[in-house]
């Protein structure tokens, strides 16, 4: 995982880079009323989200964080997207998401049902790869 300021910084450099996202930074000097702004930590933001600029790499590895992150036990395709939107935006962001989620190799291992208050639930122990690592989770 990365820690978010190296994270950050990769953003801040690719920003840069960028030459749509650098016109957009541009425009801000001759508009006051745009929804792009650039924020303390020097990012450009729209909507107050920060920008990512069009590489794929750096979008993977933005998805990659919030799929493997602690707080997220592997989200589908909606539940991914919402968390994601409300720090990052880039054009295209519900599809490559959807198409990241949907891509990820998953094997049924077993199937089970629990029994709840007043109903019962489906489970399934899903077995995942991420590259080279293989985890098991529990997922209705």
């Amino acid at each position: 995982m990365i820690i978010g300021s190296q994270l950050m910084d990769l953003i801040h450099t690719a920003q840069l880079q960028d030459p749509y996202l650098t016109e957009d930074r541009s425009r801000l000097q001759d508009q006051a009323d745009t929804e792009f702004s650039v924020s303390d930590d020097d990012l450009l933001r729209y909507q107050g989200r920060i920008c990512i600029p069009a590489q794929e790499d750096l979008r993977k590895l933005i998805m990659d964080e919030a799929h493997l992150s602690a707080c997220n036990i592997h989200p589908g395709v909606t539940k991914m997207y919402q968390n994601l939107r409300k720090q990052y935006w880039w054009s295209g962001m519900k599809r490559d998401v959807a198409q990241y989620v949907t891509t990820e190799p998953v094997e049924i291992v077993d199937r089970m049902e629990k029994q709840l208050r007043h109903r019962v639930v489906p489970m399934v122990l899903a077995r995942w790869l991420h590259g080279n690592i293989e985890e098991f989770t529990w997922e209705t």
